[in-house]
Formats: structure tokens, C-alpha cells, sequence
């Protein structure tokens, strides 16, 4: 929360460990800065990871630094309230999950702001091999609301 305070128009995101499914393993975000990844889209605009490019790292005065990303992962991010409603809050067409975290990536850039991981805060995930999510109108949802972000950006 301190990134917030220093730059209101900063949404932050830590970086995300993995713990396992099965043995609830925690596994650390690898040291010095050499793996970190960040949020990223493809032309479907279906949220994914990357690396952390050599010119991010080098623009990174060192390891505490945040790292600027292109998106964030949806659930796992910190906004000052006053910023999230001055940019409009969520998008009010956009049902259940998916794709909501993409557009207010977008959202946030294209209003002055910037999208950030902070390698110094670290969440645990557990990542299931299939969705806990119900979808009563099937999973299409999710491509309905990655056109609806189409449409609006």
C-alpha cells in the first residue's frame, strides 16, 4: 500500500506464488529478480504471463523496484479507491469472470495510471486443473466479455 501512497494512479499487484494442489507446496518467486514475470494479453485478449523483458529489468534501479506490466492478474490487485472510481470502477456489462481484469488494465493505462508488481509482496495461488466457477449460460461468458472489451476499447 505504500506504492499507493507514494503514486495514487499506481494499481499494484504482487508477485504470484504457486501452491500445489495436491501437497499445498509453496513455491517462492525465484530471488534476484531473474524470473519474475508479469501479466500480459494475446490478440483474443486472454490474459496470460511473460517473463519480465531484459529492458524492464535494466530500467529497474534494483530488485525492490516495481516492475511495470502490461495487465494483472484479476482478484490480486490494490487501488486507491479515489483512483478506482475516478476511472469508473468496474465495467457493469461484464458478467462473472474473465477478461474483467484485462480491460481495467486497459482502463488504468489509458487514464493516466500504471500497472505494477511488486516483487516484494508475495500471494500464494493455488491453481486448479479446472475452474470453480459456475457459468449458468455455459462458459461463453468469457468470450462475451473479451468482445465486449473489444467493443469499448
Amino acid at each position: 500500500l505504500s506504492r499507493i501512497a507514494e503514486e495514487p494512479t499506481a494499481v499494484v499487484s504482487p508477485d504470484i506464488a504457486t501452491i500445489d494442489l495436491n501437497t499445498f507446496e509453496f513455491s517462492k518467486p525465484i530471488q534476484n529478480g531473474k524470473q519474475h514475470s508479469r501479466g500480459n494479453f494475446d490478440w483474443s485478449l486472454t490474459f496470460g504471463w511473460e517473463v519480465v523483458p531484459s529492458r524492464e529489468r535494466q530500467r529497474r534501479k534494483d530488485e525492490t523496484f516495481p516492475i511495470k506490466s502490461p495487465t494483472f492478474a484479476g482478484g490480486l490487485f490494490a487501488i486507491s479507491r479515489s483512483y478506482f472510481e475516478h476511472i469508473g470502477s468496474y465495467d457493469d456489462q461484464m458478467e462473472i469472470w474473465g477478461g474483467e481484469n484485462v480491460e481495467m488494465s486497459f482502463r488504468v493505462w489509458q487514464c493516466g495510471g500504471q500497472v505494477e508488481i511488486i516483487p516484494c509482496s508475495v500471494v500464494g495461488h493455488v491453481f486448479r486443473s479446472k475452474s470453480p466457477h459456475t457459468f449458468p449460460k455455459g462458459t461463453q461468458v468469457i468470450s462475451r466479455n473479451q468482445v465486449r472489451l473489444a467493443e469499448v476499447w
